[in-house]
């Protein structure tokens, strides 16, 4: 694939099928463009009509040209692309960017147009991005490429961005001269019919030009594909994702705008969690986090100190910080002496620090900072600075931060400066080189110290390796062997396997369940009930009845012998009356777990990719809505974020006289699941519903369901 997209990012000489000189055609800005930005290699317009484009000599057609042509950037109605895919194939061109609207994303007629596009280009090796695109840039200094039609020139930078949405991109060019950061790669993906975000995540990863990828995405193509590459790119570089559709609304709107459907919002976030891709919900939030990549190493912790002239702005920052996660640290003894001995007697010497305004930035704010810095107790450090006193002191300030980077490299600093709207224009003929990432508002330094953290706490997992689960295999194997058998025998089975072979399967992976046993007679109760003890539960195990509360096939609390036999009997002849007896694999007895704490654990699967559930249970699942998904496979990173549930922890610790759940324990339930799910990729639903908690703290699984594809 690598060779594909060097030969669609890094052409030595690109042909503009549908070049012209009219002012506003497309093909006209974009042969602008391209020799504006001054593309290194050949430039060849091709046009029935011109002889010359932009100064450029033209030719009637591709085949006219007299030199190899890498790239052909196709500017025609939509109803001539195939013919001119044809003439690129003669040509050997093997890369294309396909501009031209009209295609799938206006219906089946247009899908169709697009699937001859697609088979034209195999036939002849072509790789294209589009159609339906902007184009596509790239500012290395050896290519110059600037295939696309948005006006403004591209700032240089080290991220590579691909977006589904051309006029994004477009407007990500017009804004960006004001975000501090700058362009490598930038590719509108249009309908993705040939080349996907999931090609770009893989060739960035290895990329030496590229620092940290960007997506902006309306679908999901090929989940699994996705989820592989961007666990190869994130162990290397950040990414950082805008996905769009995730109300019913957007979804609908990203639909008709690219043709495909959105995929679930829910799968996505799982996809993002497991990889390790950050996730923002807009434009703003996405360049300010890569900003803060660029400019920033990783911290060893979460130990954040505040060094501001004001106190109000350094408490909402504390504020903030804390809840998103991140602590204030605790300066040392020598620290605060050492401010109290240079700063004004008012000042607050204690983080976070206020110097107050009429702090002196070369004897006081900035020594202020250096201490607080070089403290063992801090990991991140936040300089905010309110304009008071002083025209050039955030300036002065800035180039502060700059040496102290250079003097402690290993320590992020940002800085957040609420000053003259023409700060940025000063920094840049005051401060010779700025290596520092600034904001305006506190908020955008918070998160980005947060994103920073994310970020570190990600890579640190990766290391850490999960456990190995022992298995009863063999036994597993002959179940769903047998339950296949029975699936094409009868198709009223609907795959599902039983309640006891679940709960057997359960056992065989080591998840914790009740103590249990397959009832077939009454006689079986009294022999079976010295195994459960009461409470006790009974509830049936059918072929063909999955959801058992709805056909009275569950009865709880049974607290003695005659009322055991009176609830199976009872059971036994609601069974019949529903001509479901032939279809009875037994009665499960079961010991009843009493408890109030109640989780849920499962897993789904979407397209080929599963994702593990767990949140909190109970009647209030859907209003209370604390789940979390993660793709499978699992590592340690996807464990931690089933945890991250606020309310979810909160029941995991003590509660009242409800003993602390062992986490290690829970996620050891997780890598069991993950382990299940490897052996048995035919498992389409498995659930774990509910989970009860003790007041021990001790976990069992009390219901299970496994369905097969």
């Amino acid at each position: 694939m690598q060779n594909d997209l060097n030969i669609i990012l890094n052409p030595s000489s690109v042909a503009v099928i549908g070049a012209s000189n009219k002012e506003g055609n497309i093909g006209s800005e974009i042969m602008k463009n391209l020799v504006r930005d001054g593309f290194t290699g050949k430039i060849y317009p091709i046009n029935l009509k011109e002889t010359e484009v932009h100064g450029v000599k033209c030719y009637k057609s591709v085949e006219a040209v007299e030199g190899a042509i890498d790239l052909a950037v196709i500017v025609v109605n939509a109803a001539i692309v195939p013919a001119m895919m044809e003439e690129c194939g003669k040509k050997k061109i093997k890369g294309a960017v396909i501009i031209s609207a009209g295609f799938k994303e206006l219906g089946a007629e247009g899908a169709a147009l697009e699937k001859q596009v697609y088979d034209i280009a195999k036939k002849y090796g072509i790789t294209f991005v589009g159609p339906n695109c902007l184009g596509e840039l790239n500012t290395n200094p050896k290519i110059r490429l600037n295939a696309a039609f948005a006006p403004v020139p591209p700032v240089p930078g080290v991220i590579g961005f691909a977006s589904q949405s051309g006029a994004l991109c477009s407007g990500i060019l017009n804004v960006i001269p004001t975000l501090n950061v700058g362009i490598r790669h930038l590719v509108s993906l249009g309908n993705q019919a040939d080349i996907s975000a999931n090609d770009f995540l893989e060739y960035w990863k290895d990329s030496d030009e590229v620092e940290q990828a960007l997506l902006y995405l309306e679908s999901m193509k090929n989940p699994s594909r996705f989820l592989k590459a961007a666990k190869g790119l994130t162990a290397k570089k950040p990414l950082i994702v805008i996905k769009s559709g995730k109300s019913d609304a957007g979804a609908k709107a990203a639909a008709s705008h690219t043709g495909s459907l959105a995929s679930s919002d829910v799968v996505c976030q799982a996809l993002f969690d497991s990889c390790g891709a950050i996730r923002e919900e807009g434009l703003r939030t996405i360049f300010n986090t890569a900003l803060v990549f660029e400019k920033c190493p990783l911290p060893k912790g979460k130990r954040v100190g505040i060094v501001s002239n004001t106190g109000g702005l350094g408490v909402l920052s504390t504020d903030m910080l804390i809840e998103e996660g991140l602590e204030l640290g605790k300066l040392s003894d020598s620290s605060v002496a050492a401010l109290k001995a240079s700063l004004p007697r008012q000042a607050s010497c204690n983080n976070p620090v206020d110097t107050v305004a009429s702090a002196d930035i070369a004897t006081q704010y900035g020594p202020a900072l250096e201490t607080v810095l070089k403290d063992e107790n801090i990991d991140m450090v936040m300089a905010l600075y309110i304009y008071l006193l002083g025209e050039k002191n955030d300036t002065e300030i800035l180039k502060k931060l700059n040496e102290l980077k250079v003097k402690y490299p290993d320590k992020p600093i940002i800085g957040v400066f609420m000053t003259k709207e023409d700060f940025g224009e000063r920094v840049k003929k005051e401060v010779a080189k700025n290596d520092v990432a600034y904001f305006s508002y506190f908020e955008e330094a918070v998160w980005g110290l947060k994103r920073l953290y994310e970020r570190a706490t990600y890579l640190n997992n990766l290391k850490i390796k999960p456990p190995v689960i022992s298995v009863k295999n063999s036994a597993a194997k002959a179940i769903i062997k047998d339950a296949k058998a029975r699936f094409i025998k009868d198709a009223k089975c609907n795959n599902t396997l039983t309640t006891f072979e679940s709960l057997e399967i359960f056992k065989c992976y080591g998840l914790p369940v009740p103590e249990y046993a397959l009832i077939k007679t009454e006689a079986d109760l009294d022999k079976y009930i010295a195994t459960t003890g009461y409470p006790a539960v009974l509830k049936i195990s059918s072929f063909s009845l999955s959801h058992k509360t709805d056909v009275g096939g569950v009865a709880l609390n049974i607290m003695n012998k005659e009322q055991l036999h009176s609830e199976y009997r009872a059971m036994i002849e609601r069974i019949e009356k529903l001509g479901e007896k032939k279809n009875l694999e037994g009665i499960v007895l079961m010991r009843q777990v009493k408890g109030a704490r109640e989780f849920v654990a499962g897993v789904t699967s979407h397209e080929d990719v599963h994702m593990l559930m767990f949140g909190l249970g109970g009647i209030f699942i859907e209003a209370i809505n604390e789940v979390k998904f993660i793709a499978l496979p699992l590592d340690t990173n996807g464990s931690e974020k089933l945890l991250s549930g606020k309310r979810i922890n909160k029941l995991l610790d003590k509660v009242r006289d409800n003993a602390a759940i062992d986490k290690t324990k829970l996620r050891e339930i997780f890598y069991k699941i993950d382990c299940l799910i490897s052996d048995f990729a035919e498992i389409s639903e498995l659930d774990l519903n509910p989970i009860m908690a003790d007041k021990q703290g001790n976990l069992f699984a009390v219901d299970a369901r496994i369905a097969l594809k």
